[in-house]
């Protein structure tokens, strides 16, 4: 699948002028690409960029658990939902929208064709990341708000070589077909999330620059001992994502906010301001607590006024995206939205960290894998 490119200088009159060519890719243009689309604003992937240079900006919270507080239970995979219960699918992004949500990620954290495989649907790899993004892009038409769509992209759930039957190639490959299909179907960005194998990690990254330029958050999640279970502190993973290039640098799922924060804290520090490593700074996206077990279900203890709280603990360590993973409902995202508008009506002369931010217009760097030890 080939993509077409944005040009780096002006934006007058590109649009329409674009909009008339076929689809040839344009080597004069720097790596940006645009989907040909009327009805759309091409320079999508700058808005998402220029909208976070400007402000931090809220993500929405758990669709796995808002599936199934409607009642669908684990022993079905909630992805083949995009083809069968696109309603259910739809009003739970527009709850998020609702409650203030800038950002509304696909349900397809789970849709590579590894995954879907244990569901018998992995064929349908495609039509089921596809039929995701025209949920969410449909949710995101009807705000009166800009709200971006974020492609979601877990881990495989497979152990990589050597340890684990997965090889590196495989992964690669089971990545690339995800991306490719969010990108096309018209995703703004790409959120990499709670991985907690670094290696596996940057075959997701490459496998994404491999196959479009969009923007990535790429998230770990981490113990209550703040490593994560392949054993990797905040400062290596931030360490390595920074030279992988990602826009964003994230922590997700996790121990809830408390967590999360000491991770993003330890990123900052890790980081500094030096401008060699700027960055659109960091996503926090933690669970609504850590997860208790009662009987036959799982509770996430945190409340949206404690979520709330640490959203603007999350805005002083240099997040610029905040939203909830596992147990967070619109509830929470209305405090979060709350949080990040307060902290954006500050009077006048009152100090703020910033973070130093690149020109959104630089194109995406080459990455590489680094070999497993």
């Amino acid at each position: 699948m080939g993509f077409r490119f944005c040009p780096s200088a002006s934006r007058e009159g590109f649009a329409d002028s674009y909009l008339s060519q076929g689809p040839q890719t344009l080597p004069q243009f720097s790596q940006r690409p645009c989907r040909r689309d009327p009805t759309r604003r091409v320079w999508v992937i700058m808005d998402f960029l220029e909208a976070l240079h400007d402000r931090p900006l809220v993500a929405d919270g758990a669709m796995g658990t808002m599936i199934n507080a409607a009642g669908v239970g684990f022993e079905r995979s909630f992805e083949a939902l995009n083809l069968v219960r696109g309603d259910l699918i739809g009003d739970i992004h527009r709850a998020f929208v609702a409650a203030g949500a800038d950002i509304i990620e696909t349900n397809t954290f789970a849709a590579t064709a590894v995954h879907l495989e244990r569901w018998g649907v992995a064929a349908r790899v495609a039509d089921i990341n596809a039929a995701a993004v025209r949920l969410a892009r449909d949710a995101s038409a009807s705000s009166e708000r800009t709200v971006f769509v974020a492609g979601s992209v877990g881990p495989t759930g497979s152990r990589l070589a050597p340890v684990g039957p997965l090889t590196l190639d495989d992964a690669s490959a089971a990545f690339a077909t995800q991306i490719a299909t969010l990108a096309e179907a018209g995703v703004d960005l790409l959120v990499l999330e709670t991985f907690a194998d670094l290696v596996e990690l940057e075959v997701a990254v490459t496998a994404a620059r491999s196959v479009c330029a969009l923007p990535i958050i790429a998230s770990m999640s981490f113990s209550r001992e703040v490593r994560t279970t392949a054993d990797v502190v905040p400062e290596a993973a931030a360490a390595r994502l920074r030279s992988l290039g990602v826009e964003v640098i994230g922590a997700n799922c996790s121990t809830g906010p408390r967590g999360v924060y000491e991770v993003i804290s330890r990123y900052q520090a890790a980081l500094g301001d030096d401008s060699a490593t700027a960055s659109y700074g960091f996503a926090a996206l933690p669970n609504a607590g850590y997860p208790e077990s009662r009987g036959a279900r799982l509770f996430f203890p945190a409340p949206p006024d404690y979520f709330e709280e640490y959203a603007r603990k999350f805005l002083e360590a240099g997040a610029r995206v905040i939203g909830g993973c596992c147990g967070t409902t619109p509830d929470h995202i209305v405090g979060v939205r709350r949080a990040v508008d307060t902290y954006l009506e500050r009077p006048a002369g009152v100090a703020s960290p910033r973070v130093t931010l690149p020109d959104p217009l630089l194109a995406p760097r080459t990455v590489a894998v680094a070999a497993r030890q």
